[in-house]
């Protein structure tokens, strides 16, 4: 299948409403190919009102999501919600920090990402 190729400047993140974090739950896998128990689902955070340009396709309909393991740092990359491309590519919090700061004010990008205010600071 063709892919679309990326364009040369790629579109910066845009912000579309209220900025939070909401939870996403999925089906994880089929229930007959794991378990015979209803629910087995997987989930995750989603950032609403902010867009971002998919790394791959280069449309802006790419969303943050996030995965929180207990006692580990968080997981970020974004989904790309277009037909075309579904694939996820994850990034470290700097990344993360940066695509937020295309659209959102330094103290939203801190307030979004949990940054732990110093005393004194």
């Amino acid at each position: 299948m063709p892919t679309r190729p990326v364009p040369e400047r790629r579109p910066t993140a845009c912000r579309s409403g209220d900025v939070r974090w909401a939870v996403r739950t999925r089906p994880a896998a089929r229930e007959s190919s794991i378990t015979r128990r209803r629910g087995f689902l997987s989930w995750c955070d989603e950032l609403s009102g902010v867009r971002f340009a998919c790394p791959r396709c280069g449309r802006s309909k790419a969303v943050m999501r996030r995965l929180r393991p207990t006692g580990c740092h968080p997981v970020y990359w974004l989904l790309c919600l277009s037909v075309i491309d579904r694939g996820g590519s994850t990034m470290s919090v700097e990344v993360a920090r940066e695509l937020l700061a295309e659209a959102l004010e330094p103290d939203e990008v801190g307030r979004v990402l949990g940054d732990q205010v110093q005393p004194g600071r």
